[in-house]
């Protein structure tokens, strides 16, 4: 089904919720494209998740504390399925909120921690729809080549808003890094953002040509999910 998350804060036993990030995959495989904000699911699936959430954290006790909520939606079955509820909020969909709503969603931490009341906006940011994607390499490989910091600002430069990050150096092996899943590794994170999730793929696109890594791959002789090739194209 269609993933999602659901982001809110709960004070003074008032449940807040303020926003819903799309979690969307590469297709046939179980690694994430990409985070979307705002969610493109239709308002009565979104209206029913906010519900659905409000009742699990006030049934739960959660109290002066962000979270988050995960869901797979079936859209044939018209079924919402709980994933996990996570007793933070997301710092991987910070800059998302930053670029839609104007500042990102550690705001409502610190304005919990303080004590203060925490005043959700929407729309004030300078993007109507942002991301954050996983430029992707589907073999453990040793790096032969990164992307110099001078090409990562150049792109960055021509997109405004876009934000390129790689932590990546030569001579790492891939399958080294921490937090990896079992199909693939990540080689760039990619925020963008822009009016219409056209123009997301299409700075996507152009970042991940102008991005010039160099990988040598090594044989496992063993290729997860073996039913589906690796693609060839992330969008």
């Amino acid at each position: 089904g269609h993933q999602f998350t659901v982001e809110g804060f709960v004070q003074d036993d008032e449940v807040v919720l303020y926003g819903v990030v799309d979690s969307i995959r590469v297709p046939g495989w179980s690694s994430f494209l990409r985070y979307q904000y705002p969610s493109v699911l239709p308002a009565p699936v979104r209206t029913r998740a906010l519900e659905i959430s409000e009742r699990i954290v006030s049934v739960m006790g959660l109290n002066h504390t962000t979270f988050n909520i995960e869901y797979f939606w079936d859209e044939d079955a018209d079924r919402m399925t709980l994933l996990e509820i996570n007793v933070r909020h997301s710092q991987s969909h910070a800059l998302l909120f930053e670029m839609v709503d104007g500042f990102a969603n550690h705001a409502f931490m610190v304005d919990l921690a303080l004590g203060n009341r925490p005043q959700p906006l929407q729309g004030a940011g300078p993007h109507t729809i942002a991301a954050k994607w996983f430029l992707r390499h589907f073999a453990d490989g040793i790096v032969r080549r990164v992307p110099s910091k001078k090409e990562i600002a150049a792109l960055e430069k021509r997109f405004p808003g876009t934000v390129i990050s790689t932590k990546l150096r030569v001579g790492d092996r891939l399958s080294d890094s921490y937090g990896e899943d079992s199909y693939s590794y990540v080689l760039a994170e990619i925020f963008t953002g822009g009016n219409t999730e056209a123009e997301l793929q299409r700075i996507f696109n152009a970042c991940v040509a102008g991005l010039r890594f160099e990988i040598d791959d090594i044989p496992t002789g063993f290729t997860p999910e073996a039913d589906t090739a690796a693609p060839t194209t992330l969008v």
